[in-house]
């Protein structure tokens, strides 16, 4: 079924979040601050395989710190 995936993260430049496999619209741009902040993304149920691989990436000037990551169930 499908999940929201909420983490918390701090940083510097631009961050990724972004569920392989499930398609474009599971792929969300985080503006890095200093300050700690929530971000949530939606992901649906993969269709071939029965896991996602969620990716965290950073461009190479910025810098992601993640303090908190938690998947939920969407009824």
């Amino acid at each position: 079924g499908k999940y929201v995936i909420t983490i918390k993260a701090k940083g510097k430049g631009t961050g990724v979040m972004y569920v392989s496999g499930a398609g474009s619209k599971c792929k969300k741009e985080i503006p890095l601050t200093a300050e700690e902040k929530e971000y949530t993304l939606e992901a649906g149920p993969h269709k071939k395989y029965g896991f996602h691989q969620i990716n965290f990436t950073a461009k190479p000037e910025s810098y992601f710190t993640i303090t908190s990551f938690k998947m939920t169930p969407v009824k």
